[in-house]
């Protein structure tokens, strides 16, 4: 269950995060404007859901990797955030929390499912 939420939620955005952040700093010296990285968390990264362990253990991971590259680089001209939404419709989430085996479209269960 850990493979497919530590490439897409951790992995990646540290690998991407090395690849650009020396640009960056390079481009945000005295004088110059601020660069900025921000990064989509959850707010299962900051209260584990049931049934979610890994996917909150995921985000709670990049919440706290976040923080500390922002104090890491704020010196630099480089601005470090995350947002986290409260509830993101998905695939998964639809099928753990209503049951069903074969969901292709959320928001059509979504929307089939209102009065």
């Amino acid at each position: 269950m850990c493979r497919p939420y530590l490439p897409q939620n951790t992995l990646g955005t540290l690998q991407l995060t090395r690849a650009v952040l020396p640009g960056m700093i390079a481009r945000s010296g005295r004088g110059k404007p601020k660069s900025l990285i921000l990064n989509v968390g959850s707010l299962s990264g900051r209260i584990p859901s049931s049934l979610l362990a890994t996917y909150s253990c995921t985000k709670g991971g990049l919440q706290t990797w976040t923080k500390a590259l922002a104090e890491e680089v704020k010196h630099q001209g480089v601005v470090v955030t995350m947002v986290q939404p409260a509830f993101v419709v998905s695939t998964d989430l639809v099928k753990l929390s209503l049951g069903f085996e074969h969901v292709q479209d959320p928001p059509n269960v979504s929307l089939r499912s209102l009065p």
